[in-house]
């Protein structure tokens, strides 16, 4: 679900989703140079409305997952 104030989403807008997997990947690269064997846990800081956050369980199944923002919505 987008929340209704996430001003970033636009019905049909398929670069919303894209911002998401590209983080992913960003997060992919990170973690293989990472002397890390696996992730446990993850921050996103700051997480806004979650545009990137909605993609982190697919892709970190067993990750425990903390969002953090300014906006209280």
């Amino acid at each position: 679900t987008i929340h209704p104030h996430d001003t970033m989403w636009q019905p049909n807008q398929s670069w919303y989703f894209a911002v998401g997997r590209s983080a992913m990947r960003v997060l992919d690269v990170a973690a293989r140079a990472s002397w890390l064997p696996r992730i446990g846990s993850i921050l996103d800081l700051p997480c806004g409305y979650g545009r990137v956050g909605r993609h982190l369980p697919a892709v970190y199944p067993d990750a425990q997952l903390y969002f953090c923002d300014i906006l209280q919505e």
